[in-house]
């Protein structure tokens, strides 16, 4: 269980990527990091609550989350509720990001259910700038980066899911 607990989060991204994006998001390098704070310019966060209960958190960076926004354009895959004409780059960006965390999360409510977990995933919300508190998610995190010749995205995963997952096995 622990692997689809954390899976249910890492391959969504990679698929989400790689349709919206048009471009494949490919593992880079994980490992664990502390903080209480930000550590990205955009971070979108996700809460965790039921069997298991915790926080992801999706992070990019600046110009990173501008290369996206402009393959989301290119690729005519921009949420038509988006009036980008009328957005600044950096608004533009944020609201890419946050359709992107968005579809991702609703692809790992499916995965969830699949396995039985019985978990609620919130909607997206978006901190910002590098450096905002992260308050109840704050502590350990499992990050795992990505790599793409779109931009890069790293996963935090709260410590306190990875071992509600390890538990779970």
């Amino acid at each position: 269980m622990s692997t689809e607990l954390l899976n249910a989060f890492l391959a969504p991204a990679q698929t989400v990527w790689a349709n919206v994006i048009k471009t494949p998001l490919r593992f880079w390098r994980s490992g664990t990091e502390t903080t209480d704070h930000t550590m990205s310019e955009l971070t979108a966060v996700i809460e965790v609550v039921g069997s298991v209960q915790g926080t992801v958190l999706y992070t990019i960076d600046g110009p990173d989350m501008r290369a996206i926004s402009r393959k989301m354009i290119e690729n005519q895959t921009i949420s038509p509720d988006i009036n980008y004409s009328h957005l600044s780059p950096d608004a533009l960006a944020e609201a890419c990001f946050l359709q992107i965390a968005q579809m991702v999360t609703a692809e790992s409510i499916k995965i969830l259910r699949k396995t039985g977990m019985s978990c609620i995933l919130s909607s997206a919300r978006l901190l910002k700038p590098k450096g905002s508190p992260l308050g109840r998610a704050a502590g350990q995190h499992m990050v795992v980066a990505f790599r793409s010749t779109a931009g890069n995205l790293k996963i935090r995963i709260h410590n306190e899911l990875v071992q509600a997952a390890t538990k779970a096995a």
